[in-house]
């Protein structure tokens, strides 16, 4: 199958494609993707939601109330950060050792806390169920897996002209973080890692801000996948051994596949009822001699 071919829109800081099938997600991913390592993969439920973490989505929301006097971000960070290290004493298991900050927010994250982490695997296909996996309508009636190179983005930062010197260390950046502990098997599992901004600006806003892009190949992409497809892939990446029960090792996870194994049940109904289905089922001229 020809894979679809991604677009660069007039000021955008990211090249988009639109796939209407597994099959061509699969050849967009294959064609594009799986042949370079540098690749990152984040899946969002809505395609038009802003590659921003949860905590700086929650703190731009309050700051937009004119009524909301907050603190500095970071005054708010470190708040943050202290409640639930506080929060975690004797839940850590026995003579836990001592975390580094990205690493008890890596461990947050991956338990729902709000941080200034931005989730990522190393597997498109892992992403492609995050964009999947929560039920209800997004308003842009799309999902989307982004892929982010990293390395790219190094490159052109860091061969920009520019008109003052500076250290490489103090660049505005986006920081790939790979935190790995013990008592977190699920980034394991997701082969999860994470990118963090400064002052939490989300990666699009951070690229055209900071990043010359005109005569460079993009270095973040976005694949755009109807709403409607849901089942469709839910069902292809169930057979690929992704689904809840293999990313989320605990009991969460467990309850998780159980949910989708109770959405099943309904959703076999209406999918054995689909022309597709029925065609497939009529034209199979394969028989025992």
């Amino acid at each position: 199958m020809d894979s679809p071919q991604f677009v660069v829109a007039n000021n955008s800081s990211f090249a988009s494609v639109q796939v209407s099938s597994w099959g061509e997600f699969v050849a967009v991913v294959e064609t594009h993707f799986l042949d370079w390592s540098e690749y990152i993969y984040r899946g969002q439920r809505d395609a038009q939601w802003p590659l921003r973490s949860k905590f700086d989505r929650e703190f731009v929301r309050a700051q937009s109330d004119p009524q909301n006097s907050l603190d500095a971000r970071e005054v708010v960070l470190h708040r943050q950060l202290e409640r639930f290290q506080r929060s975690c004493v004797g839940r850590r298991g026995h003579a836990p050792r001592n975390l580094s900050h990205d690493e008890w927010w890596s461990l947050g994250q991956h338990f729902g806390l709000a941080t200034p982490l931005l989730d990522w695997t190393r597997s498109p296909y892992i992403a492609c169920f995050f964009a999947m996996q929560k039920t209800g309508q997004s308003k842009s009636g799309q999902c989307a897996v982004w892929a982010f190179s990293h390395i790219g983005f190094r490159e052109i930062l860091m061969n920009m002209p520019k008109n003052y010197e500076v250290a490489e260390e103090l660049l505005p950046t986006v920081e790939l973080l790979e935190p790995l502990i013990d008592e977190n098997c699920r980034q394991l599992n997701q082969n999860g890692l994470f990118t963090r901004t400064p002052n939490g600006e989300d990666i699009e806003g951070f690229i055209r801000k900071h990043i010359e892009l005109r005569g460079m190949s993009p270095v973040l992409y976005r694949i755009d996948i109807p709403e409607c497809l849901r089942e469709a892939f839910l069902r292809h990446l169930e057979a690929m051994n992704v689904h809840a029960g293999s990313l989320f090792p605990d009991i969460s996870g467990a309850a998780e596949l159980c949910n989708r194994g109770l959405e099943r049940e309904s959703s076999d109904v209406l999918w054995k009822q689909q022309p597709d289905f029925i065609r497939r089922m009529l034209n199979n001229s394969s028989c025992h001699e």
